[in-house]
């Protein structure tokens, strides 16, 4: 279904395009003509040359014929038919967006672009497809621009057909040259990153104004001089009328006039950076206090590693951001967060993200006060998590709000469940409590049996128990059976145990494949499992019941739940056949056993496996 050779150039598509394309007002009539025919029409009066190429019109008629031809049956083709060219359209937007940053070759757009008269004429009436393309060519080709003008041609050519869609660039530099390309196209630039060698690039480029511009990211190019960055960016605010987003190297927020910017904001990331100028310039919290003062619309706060050594601020009292809904602080070795966090007023419906990879414990991260620190405060549900190689995550909730989210890189089970058993006096607004483990922890420690027995004495409300369990005897579940410092059972008023089985059930023909990729990164083979997925699930269920045998007929509860995470059984036909009777099989088995003290008992799939990792993307 082609018409078009695909070695033909697109600035020839183009030009066929707007020459024969009806809505055109740039006629290119000459576009198709042989050399030796515009050598003969240079000889020709216009008397003669009207003869001339009606004679040439006669002889070229049976090509333009099979052509025409050609092009009539491709638009009768079934997608042409059915999918109006709206649609057609859209479908192009969506090829060619997903081809960028990485898969940025021209490959996607040059098929749809020679398959056909109509689909040549659609692309080229759709912006958006050219703003993509022109976004890809620039990410992919900045380094080679100067040396390739075909690709300066192209990324120019791709900017015009994207008119005023607006456009989403990452660039790795601001040179001449590619300040060339885009300049002209500032007007409908909503979104820029680049890493820039001097501000002063920059700054010519935002005093021209840019009146789409939604976020700016800058970052520095790791550079031994420190004469760079002292130019002012911002000048005029009125330039920059729609900027709400702006991530910038800490050191120089206040010294690059983008403070002035400030009322408008409403996301701020204070990045780090390691050029020797931000090394020689440190930032400071008194600094960035001094910044985001004026930031009364601010909702999105983030500091990167930006405080090195002990902070320290004149502020007589915290500083206040009311519209504030998300604080993230990350942190390796530089800073005490918990030293920081007191010079802000947290608004009460704030979002704390913490993520400390050099704290030995959460005393290092969280404030003092801890009563006063509303993520806590406020929160009815605590969740931890913990992974295969040291770290855990504290979250809490509070009314299904998501209050505070700690990553800490050093601290285990047992340090976690230490520091909120031993905070004073107890937190009685806890209801919930949410465990998640790795396989690797299957097998608890007796220490870390004793520290979450001395957290579960601490919390005498908790109703509800959301827990990762492996067999209901060497695990955190076989706790509930046991008896608390007061005398009774743990966790008295316990009314819903939601118990997630996470247990990898995988053939035995797979751990005799060699080939086979390794589950969580192991460099040893796995030892075949000493019983099968199924049997585990009995064993698991066996032990849920000798817990509740153990707390007592008199204590009942309203739910029982047996969740099997969707990776815990083979992802074929036959197995999850199998793992359905053995849900069915089980729920049958505990109703009998212990329906008389639970009201409702189900065995089920929920969820996805409990990821092990942390991933941030890419800033720039």
């Amino acid at each position: 279904m082609s018409d078009l050779e695909p070695s033909y150039s697109l600035e020839s598509s183009y030009s066929t395009y707007l020459a024969t394309d009806s809505t055109s007002t740039i006629p290119m009539l000459d576009i198709q003509l042989s050399a030796d025919d515009q050598a003969v029409m240079r000889l020709l009066s216009p008397e003669a040359l009207a003869g001339w190429t009606s004679a040439r019109i006669e002889e070229n008629m049976p090509v333009d014929r099979i052509r025409t031809l050609k092009s009539l049956k491709n638009s009768l083709a079934l997608i042409n038919r059915k999918l109006p060219p709206e649609i057609l359209m859209e479908i192009f937007v969506h090829i060619t967006s997903h081809s960028i940053p990485i898969c940025g070759s021209p490959a996607r757009w040059f098929v749809i672009l020679h398959v056909c008269r109509l689909w040549r004429s659609l692309v080229f009436r759709t912006p958006a497809c050219w703003a993509a393309v022109a976004e890809a060519e620039l990410w992919n080709g900045f380094q080679v621009i100067r040396r390739d003008s075909s690709i300066s041609r192209r990324a120019k050519l791709f900017l015009t057909l994207s008119r005023q869609t607006p456009l989403t660039l990452t660039l790795g530099g601001l040179p001449a040259h590619v300040s060339q390309i885009v300049t002209p196209h500032i007007n409908h630039i909503s979104y820029l990153a680049l890493r820039v060698r001097e501000h002063k690039e920059l700054a010519l480029l935002l005093s021209a104004g840019m009146p789409l511009l939604q976020e700016l990211r800058v970052a520095h190019y790791y550079v031994n001089k420190h004469d760079h960055y002292q130019e002012v960016l911002v000048t005029d605010v009125t330039r920059l009328p729609r900027l709400r987003s702006l991530w910038f190297p800490a050191s120089f927020i206040s010294l690059s006039g983008l403070a002035r910017l400030a009322g408008q904001l409403k996301q701020l990331v204070a990045c780090t950076c390691e050029c020797a100028s931000c090394m020689a310039n440190p930032p400071t919290l008194q600094g960035l206090l001094d910044v985001l003062k004026d930031c009364s619309s601010l909702e999105g706060l983030i500091m990167e590693d930006v405080l090195y050594g002990q902070p320290s601020a004149t502020w007589d009292r915290p500083l206040s951001l009311p519209a504030l809904r998300e604080l993230e602080m990350l942190r390796n070795f530089l800073s005490s967060l918990a030293a920081i966090l007191p010079h802000f007023a947290i608004p009460k419906y704030c979002k704390v993200c913490l993520i400390d990879s050099g704290a030995p414990c959460l005393r290092e991260v969280l404030p003092e006060d801890i009563h006063s620190f509303h993520p806590i405060a406020l929160a009815d549900t605590v969740e931890f998590q913990f992974y295969e190689h040291d770290g855990a995550t504290v979250k809490t909730y509070g009314g299904g709000f998501n209050f505070l989210h700690t990553i800490v890189y050093n601290v285990d089970a047992a340090a976690a469940f230490t520091f909120f058993s031993g905070i004073s006096p107890p937190l009685n607004n806890i209801t919930k409590l949410i465990l998640r483990t790795p396989p690797s922890l299957m097998d608890v420690t007796d220490v870390d049996k004793a520290a979450l027995r001395t957290l579960l004495d601490s919390l005498p409300l908790i109703y509800h128990l959301d827990a990762t369990s492996y067999n209901g005897h060497s695990d955190y579940l076989s706790l509930l059976g046991e008896t608390s410092s007061a005398g009774g059972c743990l966790c008295p008023r316990l009314e819903d145990l939601t118990v997630r089985f996470q247990w990898r059930f995988f053939p035995l023909q797979w751990y005799a494949d060699k080939d086979i990729q390794l589950p969580y990164d192991s460099e040893e083979p796995p030892r075949p499992p000493s019983r099968t997925g199924p049997e585990a699930l009995k064993i698991l269920c066996d032990g849920a019941v000798q817990v509740l045998e153990q707390r007592g007929h008199a204590v009942s509860l309203k739910t029982l739940r047996i969740a099997v995470y969707s990776e815990a059984y083979e992802k074929h036909i036959s197995e999850m056949e199998r793992w359905n009777e053995s849900t069915r099989g089980e729920t049958e088995r505990l109703q009998m056993r212990v329906g008389h003290v639970v009201d409702n008992i189900a065995v089920e799939y929920a969820g996805e496996y409990f990821f092990t990792g942390i991933s941030r993307s890419m800033r720039i």
